[in-house]
């Protein structure tokens, strides 16, 4: 989230690829879908897994991916 708004604030004009990740990003943190996957990465990175959530928009529609490594 601050790498996305910090290329907000630092380019001239707008940057609507950026700005649309930060909407995406925002619109995640407000979704019923962030508990979920929050308390499900809680688990395995308690197992001492990495692990990173993809966030993609298909249709029109959020679409949220739990990765693990």
């Amino acid at each position: 989230m601050n790498s996305c708004l910090m290329q907000l604030l630092q380019e001239e004009g707008t940057n609507e690829e950026v700005q649309h990740k930060y909407e995406a990003l925002v619109a995640f943190l407000q979704s019923p879908e962030f508990k979920r996957l929050r308390e499900e990465s809680e688990r395995y990175l308690a197992e001492g897994k990495k692990v990173s959530v993809k966030i993609s928009i298909i249709d029109g529609q959020p679409k949220y991916e739990l990765i693990i490594k």
